[in-house]
Parts: C-alpha cells; structure tokens; sequence
C-alpha cells in the first residue's frame, strides 16, 4: 500500500515513488512508453533501503567474493606465508633489536625496520584475507613479486628472508600448478 501526498509516493520500503495519473492525457497521446516506464511507478533507488532491488540476485554482492567450502593447497600456501608475515611484523615492532642483528643493521635503522615491520603486518592482513577468498587470481601474482623479492634480500646478503620468501613463493607455484595439471577431481 502507498502512501501518497500528490505526485510523490512513499512506498512501504521507504522508497520515494512518482506516481502518473491513470488519465493523464499527455501519456495518452505518446507511443507506448519504453519498459522503464511500462509502469505507472517509478522507484528511485536510495541506498539506506535494504529491500530494494539492486541489479543483482540476492545470493550475490559485488564486494564478496564467492565462498569457498574449503582452501586449497595453494590457498594454504598464501595462508601460512601471510599468518607468518603478520607474526613476523608483530614481532619486528615489539622487539627490533632480534631483527637489527639478524640482518646486521645499525641502531640507527631502527625507524625503518619498524616501517617494514607495519609492512609486513599489512601485507598479513592481505595475504591472510586472499586466502580466506581463495582469490587465485592473487596466488598466481605473488610469485614473481616474492621471487624478485627473494634476489634483493639475497643480494643483500639477508640469507635467513630470502629463503622464506624464496621457499614460500616456490611452495605457491608448485601447489598452483599441481592444481592445474597434477590432479584430476573425479
């Protein structure tokens, strides 16, 4: 039921709707009017409604990736290296000085290392979110980014993060391609 006030409507969703006079005699002498007018209501669409039709079936949300019932092997990849990530960044910002000697950096460095550490929290978060969504699309793109990484650690001489990144990215690659090509679902 509509309550009216005029020309302007509300409907029971809350949504404000033009209401055309069944008589109108400048409707009547127009062509047939186009789908989006075929009715004698036109709902505009306020977002604060919840009930109103969006585009989009009900089951579906534009921002949501689509759930999974369980992760894959190269969704575990992602997952451990991101929980480690986080760990790591948590870890870096509480205590740095473990991190200044393991990769033979001054106290001055201190600021940096903990910028890199927020970094790597972040980069947790992000990982750890991928993995939840099982984002494929993502794991395919970490792996040359965390092999790059990998030689810049090395050629720095960091030995202990470019084998965990090296090994990470490695165990996603190999666990994408064994998704691809190493196993049939029957």
């Amino acid at each position: 039921m509509l309550k009216t006030d005029g020309n302007v409507a509300i409907h029971p969703t809350g949504a404000m709707v033009s209401v055309v006079p069944a008589g109108d005699s400048d409707l009547a002498a127009d062509p047939p009017p186009p789908k989006s007018r075929a009715t004698s209501a036109s709902i505009i669409r306020q977002p604060h409604v919840k009930n109103m039709p969006s585009g989009l079936p009900k089951h579906q949300h534009a921002h949501a990736a689509k759930p999974s019932k369980m992760f894959t092997l190269s969704g575990y990849t992602i997952l451990i290296f991101g929980v480690s990530c986080f760990t790591a960044g948590v870890s870096t910002l509480w205590w740095p000085d473990p991190t200044l000697q393991v990769l033979d950096l001054e106290p001055s460095a201190l600021p940096a290392v903990r910028g890199n550490a927020l970094a790597a929290i972040a980069m947790g978060i992000y990982y750890t979110l991928a993995a939840c969504q099982q984002n494929r699309t993502f794991f395919i793109a970490t792996v040359p980014m965390r092999l790059f990484t990998t030689s810049i650690f090395w050629s720095q001489g960091w030995a202990a993060p470019a084998r965990w990144e090296g090994s990470a990215a490695i165990a996603t690659a190999l666990a994408l391609l064994w998704e691809q090509y190493g196993h049939s679902e029957s």
